[in-house]
């Protein structure tokens, strides 16, 4: 944000505002309409603000805030100190070209006027707002950017309007009383500083969007289960010293097969089922030796289900002495 002109009314004594050096930036004041009598002037008191020197009823006074204005988008903000309710109204324009030429605000406590000047037209009212504005102590600023002019209490826009009479920079000014209302007053209002800076008051909006996301993921498994029993490895052999051996051998074979389908589960299913048998007889006696194996793998997943079983009797062996 650049500066173009401020003040904060620093004086050791009460002056002329055209006599006054501004405290901060910029080179001075100069009187560019002076109302109804012609002698209407402003004074910056020691005490720290501006108020009338000379005037009174139906006068008015307007002055330029002088420095280098290096671009035509910018403002000026006043600090109020005392306001008014009838027809005591306080002044501040921008892109002054001259007496005939420029934007300007006329407000009090309840009114907020915004008007245009121009040589072919005088005075012409641009916006307004009427009702509870300001109080004593507030900020009031007239900005202008590209054809926007707008006024804000605060930093609280309350009027703005478009218009493209003036482009040029010019310079701001600040004035009271009839300069553009006819009957208005130069009595008790006053300031106490005045800043010329670049910038617009905006009305700041926050969107929010939210994005949702959904991954999905789809596994397919396919387990094919097979069930088979097999019994193999049957022997007996019978010894004796007697050289007589009998053997008899009885074999029975039972089939058995049972499919199930399920739509949501798979079971894998493997069993080996080995046995040996082993008989043997001598002098002393008989043995017999059996062993058993058996192997289980299982497996479930959540798809399709297929399932065979066959089962194969392990044969019957007789053994006859």
């Amino acid at each position: 944000m650049a500066t173009y002109f401020e003040d904060h009314m620093t004086e050791a004594s009460d002056v002329t505002l055209a006599s006054h050096t501004p405290d901060t930036t910029g080179t001075g004041y100069t009187v560019l309409i002076q109302a109804n009598q012609g002698d209407e002037t402003l004074e910056c008191l020691a005490a720290g603000s501006i108020q009338k020197e000379e005037g009174g009823l139906s006068d008015g006074v307007l002055y330029t805030c002088d420095g280098t204005y290096s671009g035509a988008d910018y403002g000026i903000t006043v600090t109020t100190e005392t306001l008014d309710t009838n027809d005591d109204y306080n002044i501040i324009a921008v892109r002054i070209q001259d007496a005939n030429n420029m934007y300007a605000l006329e407000f009090n406590e309840d009114r907020f006027q915004l008007y245009k000047k121009t040589t072919a037209g005088g005075w012409v009212t641009l916006g307004d707002d009427l009702g509870a504005i300001a109080t004593d102590g507030a900020e009031v600023r007239l900005e202008v950017g590209g054809t926007i002019i707008q006024a804000l209490v605060d930093d609280v826009v309350k009027v703005s309007t478009s218009d493209s009479s003036h482009s040029a920079a010019g310079s701001a000014g600040y004035g009271m009383g009839s300069v553009i209302t006819n009957k208005a007053d130069m009595s008790s209002q006053s300031i106490t500083d005045i800043v010329v800076s670049t910038g617009m008051g905006t009305t700041t909006s926050t969107t929010t969007t939210t994005s949702t996301t959904t991954t999905s993921t789809s596994t397919t498994t396919s387990t094919s289960t097979s069930t088979s029993t097999t019994a193999t490895s049957t022997s007996s052999s019978t010894t004796t010293s007697t050289s007589t051996s009998t053997s008899t051998t009885t074999t029975t074979t039972t089939s058995t097969t049972i499919s199930t389908t399920t739509s949501t589960t798979t079971t894998s299913t493997s069993t080996t089922t080995s046995t040996s048998s082993s008989t043997s007889t001598t002098n002393t006696g008989t043995t017999t030796s059996t062993t058993t194996t058996v192997t289980t793998t299982s497996t479930s997943t959540t798809t399709s289900t297929t399932t065979t079983i066959m089962t194969a009797d392990i044969p019957e062996i007789e053994v006859v002495e």
